[in-house]
């Protein structure tokens, strides 16, 4: 909260002594213009139209923007005035006076998904904006983008220059943007969809960064749990905290998972380290949630929102606001030590809190959604429930909904920065304060305490206090800036606890009470939270809660832990042993009406208790059969906790009706059941209302007659019937002849009389006819007939059992029509083939009488008899076939042959009939084809040039192997010999041969010499001779020898019988050696310099006696070379003087490890005497120093390999004459 206070004129701080008043009250002008200056975030457009202005007393509503009603993510922005500039509400961007900027009038909008829109000025360009913001939200995959807004256009209010321009495909929704410190420059932070790779994408006057810094941060195992709906960055930039949640449809409920983790920011390299972790908060249903720093960044808000608008009866909206204390680095006792803030629950209207942000009040803010206030922590600053959370804590004209604007960190700091904090133990201990702002000059400090003299005020930046006495202090700070201005007045309420004095003084050390009671402790503290638990007889210490006040209604001993200004600040622990004594339950009900002859049970039962009646009974129940009033009283061991109830019970008139007794009825007789009771309401046993019943069957009827004072009756009756379906002889039935058929009728104390004059109760039967049975009791006579007809046998025969030859069948066909079979294998045909040996059986059906036979069949074998598969033989070729076999008796060929065997030669189907020795037949058929040998041919026979090849080749499609006199199974052949060759090709099983005789020719071989140099001048004859040859050189010429006199190449062809070769000699004319060197060369001390006189095919000669193609020199001198070659001896006299050396660096090196230009290094470090180097990033870190000029860098920091890029260096050194130089460069890392 903003004050602003005069300085005092009497006693101003020590930079002010000796200024007049006049000046003081400039100061104070000033003062309210550099805070008043500080307005960028002073303008917020909400849901519905709401529209707020942040002035120095908190937000005023202000009128005029009922148009931006869109409920997506949003932002504003303002001068440092707080003059509008534009406004963001998710879907169009709206210029100062809210009218839509014309980039907007294609109808295409923002693609805004997320709560989350972040405005921010351009790096080095004052009239240009970015607008970040997530293209979806929620529990799936992202888009990142960006709009461009330029503040030049449209008459100076504005427009979009570019629209959705996409940063990254694969991200979660939430983002943030952090300063670059230093700089204007600033970085997107965000991170790859459920992974821990965090980027960060640093934005330049150049644009965006297309390589972001990656940090692989967070320690949830889970990483597909690393999805961020919301992440904010401190005030200071220092840290970043994030909200990650999931949920998983797949359940009964859509259950989901959530936790907060904040991170260590470092605004120079954009990488993030872990800081701390809560605890998975898992929900039955899906929800929202967002996080906020507080102002002096050492308190995180946690807002928790849930609606369900499905479940029965109309849904539910609930919402949570906790504050972690982010001293603590573990991840148990950053949550558990969470403090509940404020939390809202409501069936119906779905009401919960919105989005938070913080406001340039230092207090932060959040729509109070379903209604149309805007709730606020009050004092975010301050651990605990004294920061004082408001739901309705200001009103707005419409619906508060649930998005508020996000702002740049850095905006909002200008506002928020300066903080009192403070952390100390208890009294008499001494209070550490500072203020958050690192920038302060000059601080004034008025601790609140009168008591403590002269230490009651102090300049120091970051004083301790130590306080007369407990109590509750307002600590004061006047906040002076460089230029001894006062630029803010800050103050905090700081409570110094007594450590003498019980944190339970106010309540009994031990009590008791009767449960059903309870005992409300209520506690208060500033900066600090209470944490109690219990201790049951018998357990350990388990937790209960983080709250100021508990309401205690179990015994046990509680305890309350105080937690002061911070994780080591005051710490005081006190208990209470609480005794709930037992009350006994008595509760008679309400009061009782009694129907005359009825009773009534009244109970206490309470297991150990005593009990007493109003009627001298001391039982747990009593039995009530007169009206009166009653009491009862019970109470455990004489605790002092009785209990006691009293009922009055009422007399009314009972229900007098009986139904009949039990009965048996004939036949279908029918009984009418009627109560007969006038007035009275009825129910049957089937549910009937009706005054009467009549009963048709047998059974259990009961009806329930209720009275019209309440009083009712119950009765049943059992009614038995004798009827038809209790004798029943079946239905008419056949059988075969020589069947028994047993009648029987069995009704238990029945008289029987058959139609046959039995008078048992069966009788058996034999023939045919038509049977009737009179069964009599007591009551009535029943009676049944059947008849019954015997039919004959079907008759058939299957044969004797009989033997078949192999692979033939037989039909059995019993032959009766009107009838049903079942064979063995139950099947049903009228016949059965028979292809096999065994036993056949049927069961033949008919008029009802079944007759079974069988038959067994075995099977001869056939002859053995097999002329082969069909086949084919070559051309020219013949086949011999033999059927003989000890099992045949007799042949028979298709031409008439009788013989075993037989010899073919040409194609056809050849047929054989065997008959067996034990008369059974078998035939078989042989398909013999005639295949051609294969086509081809080698060449004639053939003579060759010494050297040359001839590739013989065999080829035949199809064949299926080659073989060659030398054994090559290839189908060509190269000849480089004289021989005599043969080939043998198989194709279809067929094989021919071809020969070839090849003979050689020699060649008339010349050989001109090596290529040769000459010297000016000289000449050389070629000679070509061979003995019966003719020639031919380049020139066409055809003598046997040329004569040479100029360089170029020389090439003869000799010829003889048909053959040629030839020969070629390259001729150069060569010179006195050519010395090529600098003669006045300058060396400096330590340096080497290396004599080259770039000569080839010469021999060189130095001062040493060297002949090395190069000479090194270390000192000033003259140095004297030769060159010799054939043609002659060429001489350099070079004189090296002495000069001042320049530093020599690479301009770019690939630290790739192949040896060669790994290192960056000096590349003539002799000359230095003593040396610094350092090589820093594109960010200003630095990568790399050293003193030693031999040694350079390998692209390597801290064991990490360096991205590609340019590197500046800096160097100083003094050179061995003592001259002194710095020089700066870049250099390429290549990878």
């Amino acid at each position: 909260m903003y004050t602003f206070i005069a300085a005092d004129n009497q006693n101003p701080p020590p930079l002010l002594t000796g200024m007049k008043h006049t000046t003081l009250l400039f100061l104070l002008v000033c003062c309210y213009f550099l805070v008043s200056g500080q307005k960028e975030t002073s303008q917020w457009f909400l849901y519905n139209g709401n529209r707020l202005q942040f002035n120095a007393g908190g937000p005023v509503n202000v009128a005029g923007s009922t148009m931006l009603s869109g409920s997506a993510g949003r932002t504003s922005l303002c001068d440092a005035q707080g003059n509008l500039l534009f406004v963001c509400d998710g879907m169009t961007v709206r210029d100062r006076n809210l009218a839509i900027m014309p980039a907007f009038a294609n109808n295409v909008n923002l693609q805004v998904g997320g709560e989350t829109v972040l405005a921010i000025q351009f790096p080095g360009q004052a009239s240009k904006y970015y607008l970040f913001y997530s293209e979806n939200g929620g529990n799936a995959v992202c888009k990142l983008r960006y709009s461009v807004i330029d503040m030049t256009l449209n008459g100076g209010k504005g427009d979009v220059t570019a629209k959705n321009v996409e940063v990254a495909n694969d991200v979660s929704s939430g983002f943030t943007l952090v300063e670059q410190p230093g700089s204007d420059n600033f970085w997107i932070v965000t991170n790859e969809y459920r992974t821990t790779n965090f980027r960060s994408y640093l934005v330049t006057a150049a644009g965006i960064s297309s390589t972001p810094v990656i940090s692989v941060a967070g320690t949830n195992p889970i990483t597909a749990e690393y999805n961020i709906t919301d992440l904010r960055t401190s005030p200071d930039g220092k840290m970043i905290a994030g909200y990650f949640f999931t949920y998983y449809p797949n359940q009964l409920f859509v259950s989901s998972v959530a936790f907060i983790e904040v991170f260590n920011f470092d605004g120079n390299t954009g990488l993030l380290t872990n800081k701390v972790k809560s605890t998975k908060l898992n929900w039955v249903y899906s929800g929202q949630g967002n996080v906020e720093f507080s102002p002096d960044g050492r308190l995180l808000y946690l807002l928790e929102k849930h609606i369900v608008g499905g479940l029965q009866p109309c849904g539910f909206g609930s919402s949570s606001l906790r504050q972690f204390n982010l001293c603590y680095t573990d991840s148990v006792t950053f949550t558990t030590n969470a403090v509940n803030v404020g939390s809202t629950f409501s069936f119906c209207t779905l009401v919960s809190l919105g989005r938070m942000q913080l406001g340039p009040d230092k207090k932060i803010y959040m729509p109070y959604g379903g209604s149309t206030a805007l709730s606020v922590v009050d004092s975010p600053n301050i651990i605990g429930s004294t920061g004082r959370m408001a739901f309705d804590a200001f009103q707005m004209p419409q619906g508060a909904g649930y998005a508020s604007p996000a702002f740049f960190h850095q905006y909002l700091a200008r506002a928020v920065r300066n903080n009192i904090t403070y952390t100390g133990d208890c009294h008499p201990n001494p209070i550490s304060f500072k203020v958050t702002n690192d920038t302060i000059h000059g601080i004034t400090w008025n601790f609140g305490d009168p008591g403590s003299g002269g230490n009651n005020s102090s300049t120091q930046l970051a004083p301790q206090h130590v306080f007369s006495a407990p109590g509750i202090y307002t600590v004061t700070a006047q906040l002076y800036n460089t230029l001894n201005q006062l630029i803010e007045t800050v103050n905090v309420p700081v409570e110094v606890k007594d450590p003498l004095r019980r944190l339970l003084a106010d309540y009994p050390t031990d009590t008791s009470f009767c449960s059903g009671n309870e005992l409300k402790i209520k506690l208060r503290v500033i900066n600090g939270i209470f944490r109690w638990s219990k201790k049951d007889p018998g357990y350990p210490v388990y937790s209960l809660s983080i709250s100021d006040s508990m309401s205690i209604v179990g015994s046990g001993r509680y305890y309350v832990e105080l937690l002061q200004n911070d994780c080591n600040g005051c710490k005081r622990i006190d208990s209470i042993d609480v005794e709930v004594l037992p009350t006994p339950y008595v509760d008679f009900g309400t009061d009782r009406t009694l129907c005359t002859g009825d009773s009534t049970l009244l109970y206490m039962q309470n297991s150990g208790a005593t009990y007493v009646w109003n009627t001298g009974e001391t039982t747990p129940t009593l039995w009530i059969k007169q009206p009166g009033t009653y009491w009862g009283k019970a109470e455990f061991n004489n605790n002092g906790c009785p209990k006691s109830d009293t009922i009055v019970i009422t007399g009314i008139p009972g229900v007098a009706f009986s139904l009949p007794a039990d009965t048996t009825l004939c036949n279908d007789a029918q009984l009418v059941l009627k109560p007969g009771v006038s007035g009275a309401t009825y129910q049957w046993q089937n549910g009937s209302t009706a005054d009467q019943f009549v009963v048709q069957q047998p059974g259990k009827y009961w009806v329930r007659v209720t009275a019209s004072n309440g009083c009712f009756k119950p009765d049943t009756i059992a009614v038995a019937y004798v009827t038809a379906q209790n004798v029943q002889l079946g239905a008419d039935t056949i059988l075969c002849r020589g069947e028994t058929l047993l009648l029987q009728a069995n009704i238990a104390g029945g008289q029987y009389l058959w139609s046959t004059g039995g008078v048992a109760d069966n009788i058996s039967v034999t023939t045919s006819g038509n049977y009737w049975v009179a069964v009599t009791t007591g009551l009535c006579t029943v009676k049944d007939t059947i008849g019954v007809t015997f039919n004959n046998k079907p008759v058939f025969d299957l044969g004797n059992d009989s033997s078949l030859c192999d692979g033939t069948t037989l039909v059995l066909r019993p032959g009766i029509t009107n009838a049903t079979y079942q064979w063995q294998d139950n099947s049903v045909a009228d016949s059965f083939l028979v292809k096999q040996p065994g036993l056949y059986k049927v069961t033949v059906k008919q008029a009802g009488c079944a007759v079974d036979d069988e038959v067994r069949f075995t099977y001869k074998p056939l002859p053995v008899l097999y002329l082969g598969n069909d086949t084919s033989i070559c051309l020219n070729a013949q086949l011999t076939v033999d059927a003989t076999h000890a099992s045949i008796g007799s042949y028979l060929w298709q031409d008439g042959l009788t013989t075993a065997t037989r010899t073919i030669n040409r194609a056809g189907d050849y047929s054989l009939q065997a008959t067996g020795t034990n008369g059974c037949i078998n035939r078989d058929t042989l398909r013999v084809s005639m295949v051609p040998l294969p086509a081809f041919s080698l060449p004639r026979d053939t003579a060759l040039c010494e050297g040359q090849t001839l590739q013989l080749t065999g080829t035949v499609p199809g064949a299926a192997n080659y073989l060659w006199n030398n054994g090559s199974t290839q189908p060509q052949q190269l000849i480089n010999a004289p021989g005599t060759y043969w080939i043998a090709v198989t194709q279809q099983g067929c094989s021919k041969t071809d020969t070839i005789a090849v003979t050689y020719k020699p060649l008339p071989i010349v050989n001109l010499g090596k290529d040769t140099m000459l010297c000016p001048g000289a000449t050389l004859v070629l000679d070509g001779y061979y003995p019966g040859a003719t020639y031919q050189w380049q020139d066409q010429s055809t003598q046997a020898s040329l004569l040479v006199s100029r360089p170029g190449q020389y090439v003869v062809n000799t010829m003889l019988n048909g053959c040629s070769s030839g020969d070629a000699i390259n001729i150069t004319y060569g010179a006195v050696p050519v010395i090529t060197l600098d003669t006045d060369p300058v060396i400096c001390a330590g340096q080497v310099l290396v004599l080259d006189p770039k000569v080839e095919q010469a021999q060189t000669l130095w001062p040493d006696g060297s002949h090395t193609p190069t000479f090194v020199v270390k000192a000033p001198g003259t140095y004297a070379v030769s060159a010799t070659n054939v043609c002659g001896t060429a001489t350099r006299v070079v004189n090296v003087h002495k000069g001042y050396c320049r530093l020599a660096m690479p301009t770019a090196f690939t630290p790739n490890k192949d040896h060669q230009n790994d290192v960056f290094r000096v590349s003539n470090p002799f000359f230095i005497k003593e040396f610094y180097m350092a090589v820093y990033n594109r960010w200003g870190q630095k990568v790399f120093e050293t003193n030693n000029a031999t040694v350079g860098w390998d692209g390597r920091f801290n064991g990490v390999d360096q991205p590609t890029g340019t590197y500046i260096w800096v160097i100083r050194l003094t050179d061995n004459d003592g001259v002194k130089a710095s020089e700066k460069g870049s250099v390429q890392l290549l990878r």
